[in-house]
């Protein structure tokens, strides 16, 4: 075991490179690049893994509780390969993916993260919970670190389910100063939204499923209730449950008329030949719940059979 000396020291190493990180930041190469190539030191075992982390002063987010848990696992793996593909994956979230953190320009005490996935500068609410899920194990107070980590993303996912709940992937927002690029693909939605905010907007029943499911996380490690009394953490449940009710609404009345969907898509997919893929949300009638879904990036459009016999047994 290290001893509590040897702890303390990395922590405040680490904690020091967050007061100097905005400085150097502009300096460290991007991630996508940095990833290309393999860097020392190698791990001892078989494979001679290398370590892919960048330098503390090019993370995107530095945090003492999770340097802890990388040297209390390291104190207890008896196999080097399988602790270096540990120290490389665990922390990689916050070494890269935190794009920008701040404050709501009309509130100073609402924290914001915006959490990209990969290398496109656009943040998925799904993707963005799974990304911080991990780090739940170390969380304890929301005095921890990490704790900002939780809560501006949760408090970015709530700005961005108020706006457009049916909504997937979201740009920047303008506090972060990030120059955002707009999606070029050809969608046609209702309802309609905003192209400036919004990346994509492929629905995802999903996306309500991880936002509570991190909010849940955050209040059960921590306690803080208080949290989701402030900002807009309210507004967005109520969003999700106002865009889960319309959802529920049976594609006909009781005497057979259509009614329109909630929700549609319509994407022009650019393959061999031009198609059309089109997504729409609603329900047959006596309230079944159904969607129906031909949206994939994929060469070919198909139309289940079984589900065609449905619709047309229903029409």
């Amino acid at each position: 075991m290290l001893p509590h000396y040897a702890t303390r020291l990395v922590a405040a190493v680490v904690a020091a490179t967050v007061l100097v990180g905005q400085v150097v930041n502009a300096s460290c190469q991007s991630y996508s690049s940095y990833s290309q190539y393999r860097h020392e030191p190698y791990s001892t075992g078989a494979y001679q893994l290398a370590y892919q982390r960048p330098e503390p002063a090019c993370r995107t987010f530095n945090s003492t509780v999770v340097e802890d848990a990388i040297l209390r696992m390291k104190n207890i793996t008896t196999d080097p390969d399988l602790f270096r593909l540990f120290e490389n994956t665990y922390p990689n979230t916050i070494d890269t993916a935190i794009k920008w953190r701040g404050f709501a320009a009309n509130n100073t005490e609402e924290e914001l993260a915006f959490i990209i996935t990969g290398d496109i500068d656009a943040m998925w609410i799904r993707d963005s919970a799974n990304q911080v899920a991990p780090y739940r194990s170390v969380l304890r107070s929301k005095d921890d670190d990490i704790a900002s980590i939780f809560r501006g993303a949760i408090n970015m996912q709530a700005r961005y389910l108020v706006i457009s709940p049916y909504c997937n992937a979201f740009l920047p927002p303008p506090e972060a100063d990030l120059h955002p690029q707009p999606n070029g693909a050809v969608y046609s939605v209702t309802p309609p939204y905003d192209r400036s905010i919004v990346f994509t907007c492929n629905f995802e029943l999903d996306d309500f499923g991880a936002f509570l499911q991190l909010s849940h996380d955050y209040y059960t490690s921590t306690g803080d209730v208080d949290f989701f009394g402030k900002f807009q953490w309210i507004y967005a449940v109520q969003s999700i449950l106002s865009a889960s009710e319309a959802l529920r609404k049976p594609t006909y009345d009781p005497d057979g008329k259509w009614i329109p969907p909630a929700y549609t898509v319509r994407l022009l997919v650019f393959c061999v030949l031009p198609l059309l893929s089109t997504f729409q949300a609603g329900a047959f009638p006596n309230s079944l719940f159904f969607f129906l879904l031909f949206f994939r990036t994929v060469t070919m459009k198909t139309v289940p059979k079984k589900f065609q016999n449905l619709q047309n047994n229903n029409t």
